[in-house]
């Protein structure tokens, strides 16, 4: 967030903006309470240091939505819409991986590393994919995650953005 907030606060009073993005983000197993307002908190810190008046930052925590609403116009907002992924998206992949496709990956998990960043690329590789994004794009082609409530709140967030 430290990293994207303050580029995003530039664009106020720019454009009449109101834009929404649809954040996937590693819970880590931690509660999606508490990671909102830690983002809350840390925007709101952002506001002050980059002196920044006029800005409300709103969460809702039934959506897990956090807003940055111009207090003159709020024609002037960004919203993130966080769907929180309750371990890490790479631990994840490589769990679900393993479970799909232990016969096709030679060598068994002996041939893959135990960090879950590295363990991606080695499974890649066993399954002919080019690298760790393909087979992310592989995984969501195949709809591996279908089932995963997650997966569905990432469906239905886009969904509703669309309509």
């Amino acid at each position: 967030m430290a990293r994207y907030v303050p580029a995003i606060m530039d664009f106020f009073g720019t454009m009449r903006l109101n834009l929404h993005y649809i954040v996937l983000k590693d819970a880590d197993y931690c509660k999606p309470a508490d990671l909102l307002a830690q983002y809350c908190d840390g925007m709101n810190q952002i506001l002050k240091t980059k002196k920044r008046g006029g800005i409300t930052i709103r969460q809702e925590q039934a959506d897990h939505t956090i807003s940055m609403i111009s207090e003159s116009d709020d024609r002037f907002s960004f919203h993130f819409h966080f769907v929180f992924i309750p371990q890490s998206l790479e631990e994840t992949i490589v769990a679900k991986s393993l479970e799909m496709n232990r016969s096709c990956i030679r060598g068994g998990t002996a041939g893959v590393s135990t960090d879950p960043h590295k363990a991606l690329n080695d499974i890649a590789r066993h399954l002919d994919l080019d690298d760790k994004e393909a087979l992310i794009r592989h995984s969501v082609k195949e709809q591996w995650f279908s089932d995963e409530d997650w997966y569905t709140d990432l469906l239905s967030s886009i969904q509703q953005l669309n309509s």
